[in-house]
């Protein structure tokens, strides 16, 4: 017989009997006719009671060699069972017993297969780790909930000794109603005891953590621009605290009453509702808002600013966008104009109208006309939810292109009013409310100029009120008790500290930077 090059078998080695195996390289070429005919015979003779060998094959031992093998059925047993020679193969001896197990048969393993199989096990110790992991994860969480205000702690983490966070570790604990169950009602149990220390003060109509803070912040600066003047002062702070002083000195400010107010409003060309003189055909809208943009940085009709482009953050370029209403959203103006904040805010008008010579027969009649004028206003407007995405309300054009776009406006002539540096039509700017201006220029476009005088400076006089005589405090605190549901009105101290931080912000900010920042904070 000829082992041939294909046929590859796994056979029983040296050590069979203990389960070891051999292993046959196809490349290997024996011929064993005559060596398996006289084993065969060595068999018969010394065990001729039990039958004979079954099986042949070949093996390699650990050393590489071709070994030829012979086992006995795995029945066969003998009491008298012996360790006996085969043949010598490649110069190597071939040993059995008579006892040897079973061949297997199997052919050697490629480097794919192996490769293999080493990613299986990998893939199933993977599995087994996650699994563990996801257990114990379980496990901890579910010790660690609680309903009942009792949290396990299972997990050391670094904690924070610092003076601030002991504080502010000390304020959210004391806010905390650990009595409460947090599954029942969680608000209670994390905010219960804050609101049962902090009540709303009766200037305001709502009060939170926030604006906690912002008092802080208010007690701060007042404590700043109280100080006498010292060497740390810039020409800046030095500013803020003489007119923090002005602000706060109320008798002088009841002895000059109105007088700088009606300075101002004859200025820009008079009120028309209390000035008889007022003539139409001096008022030029362009030059107005320009003025009143320019001097008092109120922002009507349209809001203007210089700013970063949102779109390249290095250059500063003019930005437009809607401005404030005079209520404090357009819903007031839309949903019922028979609302008593509607009344209330009409009535905010003319008693100030009246308070500076208008007559009280002709003024509430006028003043209608401003309320349904800046109506008009808020309709134009755009609704809150449809400002907040500022991308898609972005359009770089030339002055020249918003020109062509609202024509009805001189545009170039509003902008030179009020700009240190003359533009033309070539510069660029940023419209966010392209609609709105085309809508409001239409609309001033077919409104009476004396109702579009008594409007604008009527919102320039509501932003000087705050600084005004007792007499005009008292009738916003009128106008607030309806429309915020307030009972009395800010100290002068804090409506002070809140116009100086509007105006003069770069100032009272370095002034709290230099008082409350550490060291290495200040320097960015």
């Amino acid at each position: 017989m000829e082992l041939k090059a294909n046929e590859g078998y796994c056979g029983t080695s040296e050590n069979a009997c203990n389960g070891g195996v051999g292993f046959y390289q196809p490349s290997h070429r024996v011929s064993v006719e005559n060596d398996i005919e006289s084993d065969r015979n060595n068999a018969r003779n010394s065990f001729s009671a039990f039958p004979r060998v079954t099986t042949t094959d070949m093996y390699i031992d650990e050393n590489g060699q071709t070994h030829l093998c012979r086992t006995l059925p795995q029945n066969h047993h003998h009491r008298n069972s012996r360790t006996e020679d085969v043949k010598i193969v490649n110069g190597k001896n071939c040993r059995r017993t008579s006892c040897s197990q079973k061949l297997c048969f199997y052919r050697p393993l490629s480097a794919r297969e192996k490769y293999l199989a080493v990613i299986c096990v990998l893939l199933f110790l993977s599995c087994i780790v996650f699994m563990l992991v996801a257990f114990v994860r379980d496990k901890a969480a579910g010790n660690n909930c609680s309903c009942t205000g009792v949290v396990q702690d299972s997990v050391t983490a670094e904690v924070c000794l610092s003076y601030h966070c002991i504080h502010t570790a000390a304020q959210l604990l004391d806010s905390m109603d650990l009595s409460v169950d947090p599954c029942e009602d969680f608000f209670q149990y994390a905010c219960g005891n804050w609101n049962k220390k902090n009540f709303i003060p009766d200037d305001r109509s709502s009060y939170n953590t926030f604006e906690k803070l912002s008092d802080d912040l208010q007690l701060t600066l007042r404590a700043l621009l109280e100080e006498p003047q010292n060497s740390y002062d810039s020409n800046a702070t030095l500013k803020a605290k003489v007119l923090y002083q002005s602000c706060i000195n109320v008798s002088e400010i009841e002895a000059v009453g109105d007088v700088p107010l009606r300075r101002v409003l004859s200025e820009l060309g008079g009120w028309p509702v209390i000035d008889a003189s007022w003539q139409e055909s001096k008022f030029v809208l362009e030059d107005a808002l320009g003025d009143l943009r320019g001097q008092y940085n109120a922002p009507i009709l349209v809001d203007v600013w210089i700013g970063p482009d949102d779109k390249n953050s290095s250059v500063n370029i003019i930005q437009l966008d809607e401005p404030m209403l005079g209520m404090p959203s357009r819903d007031y103006y839309l949903h019922d104009t028979d609302s008593p904040d509607v009344k209330a805010y009409l009535r905010y008008m003319s008693d100030v109208a009246v308070l500076m010579g208008a007559d009280r027969q002709t003024v509430e009649a006028e003043m209608q006309k401003v309320l349904e004028f800046e109506t008009a206003i808020a309709n134009a407007s755009t609704p809150q939810n449809e400002k907040h995405d500022t991308g898609a309300r972005y359009k770089k054009i030339s002055i020249g292109e918003l020109a062509q776009r609202v024509p009805a406006f001189d545009w170039l002539r509003y902008f030179n009013r009020f700009l240190p540096d003359k533009v033309d039509q070539s510069e660029m700017i940023v419209v966010f409310t392209e609609n709105y201006l085309i809508k409001v220029v239409d609309l001033v476009k077919i409104t009476d100029k004396r109702v579009v005088s008594n409007y604008i400076l009527w919102r320039l006089i509501l932003l000087f009120i705050p600084e005004l005589t007792t007499a005009f405090q008292e009738i916003q605190n009128e106008y607030r008790k309806v429309m915020h549901e307030v009972t009395q009105s800010k100290p002068r101290w804090n409506k002070c500290v809140e116009y100086l931080n509007a105006r003069l912000g770069p100032a009272t900010g370095a002034m709290f930077v230099r008082e409350k920042f550490r060291k290495e904070s200040k320097h960015v």
